[in-house]
């Protein structure tokens, strides 16, 4: 890496990317690990939800072609992803993507720093072993965001409000480059063991950056950095990141319903878009003890109060107890999945959504504190 460009860039904050072609890698990456919505072709593997307009490729390059490498080594890949990956993809975007508000230039290239990003994402490493198992975890999200290539293109015209040209939304690429990597000082201590950089210079995609930097065609919300350091390691805490992913995307597209009060969303749309890395719901549901669910869901609406990420206000304030008595012991799973439910957003988050706020306007929002223990 060249010297000027070798420190690191960190951010204290880090925006909830909104957009359908951005939610198209979100959801690739989440779906990675259980492989749904994921098919594999000849050279390539594809993901693509339902109704989605954006579809994301995992390409064969030429060289493992050439080396008679099979799709096998991109499923690989793909089934390293989780919804914390999604939190590293929004982060490391933050790192690269040019300020909004500071007109739309060529990307530049950046250091990144693993350990920061682990931090940034609430992977806390309890050990030396644990923290390089997180390094190689947070490096295969960042491989995915090089390989993952989105194409698809938005439903709409887009159009530049100072000349009136249509601003094209086509996309054929993936989020960035990885151009250079720095290894740490000391080798690994067994020789079988994946070596792993400490930090990579990256580089966001031209398309992208015209995407994500635009007045026109960012979509954005704050408090990712509060979704971001919720501990994922327990089911509430894994819980409580998803539904706000999902929330964040329902309230940006649904901005007049949520503030007359009338968007109502169901729980198993909060908890399907983004499957929680820790936790899967529909093994729980299906277990001898299906109601831990309600259990994890009401501590994720705790942790979500307590982070000012929603309202204290209806669901907010439902018990696990009170819950289970009104549902019964039999045949409740489906009824309560598909209970439509009053959740709104925090008051800073309202105030966003009223006054079309811009990320480059909102201020980093001050932390609170660790969440309390989840169970």
């Amino acid at each position: 890496m060249e010297d000027e460009q070798s420190k690191p860039r960190e951010a204290a904050d880090f925006f909830l990317i909104t957009a359908p072609e951005y939610d198209a890698v979100e959801r690739a990456a989440a779906e990675g690990s259980s492989g749904r919505n994921w098919t594999t072709g000849i050279e390539a593997i594809l993901h693509q939800a339902p109704g989605s307009n954006h579809q994301v490729r995992l390409n064969l390059t030429a060289e493992e072609q050439l080396a008679g490498l099979t799709p096998e080594i991109l499923e690989t890949l793909a089934r390293k992803q989780d919804s914390d990956g999604v939190f590293a993809l929004l982060y490391t975007t933050r790192l690269l993507a040019p300020p909004l508000g500071q007109g739309i230039g060529e990307p530049r290239s950046v250091v990144v720093d693993i350990d920061d990003v682990m931090e940034k994402i609430g992977l806390t490493a309890r050990s030396t072993a644990d923290r390089l198992e997180k390094r190689r975890r947070v490096y295969q999200y960042l491989i995915f965001g090089a390989r993952a290539e989105v194409h698809g293109q938005r439903r709409g015209t887009y159009k530049n409000k100072v000349t009136g040209e249509v601003i094209e939304t086509v996309l054929e690429t993936a989020l960035w480059y990885m151009l250079d990597k720095e290894w740490p000082a000391q080798k690994a201590l067994f020789p079988d063991s994946e070596e792993v950089p400490v930090r990579v210079e990256m580089i966001l995609s031209r398309e992208w950056s015209k995407l994500l930097s635009s007045p026109q065609t960012a979509q954005y919300l704050p408090m990712g950095e509060l979704l971001g350091s919720i501990p994922p390691g327990k089911p509430s805490g894994a819980w409580a990141r998803i539904i706000g992913l999902a929330l964040a995307n329902f309230w940006r597209r649904n901005r007049r319903q949520v503030l007359d009060g009338t968007l109502r969303p169901k729980r198993r749309d909060l908890l399907d878009k983004y499957p929680p890395a820790t936790g899967p719901v529909d093994e729980i549901l299906e277990s001898d003890k299906p109601h831990r669910a309600i259990e994890y869901w009401c501590g994720a609406m705790n942790i979500l109060q307590e982070q000012n990420f929603i309202e204290k206000s209806g669901e907010a304030l439902v018990t696990a107890t009170a819950t289970k008595v009104r549902l019964g012991r039999q045949g409740w799973v489906d009824r309560w999945l598909d209970e439509r439910i009053d959740i709104k957003p925090s008051g800073q988050l309202r105030e966003v959504m009223l006054g079309f706020s811009l990320p480059a306007e909102i201020k980093a929002t001050p932390k609170r504190g660790r969440p309390k223990k989840q169970k």
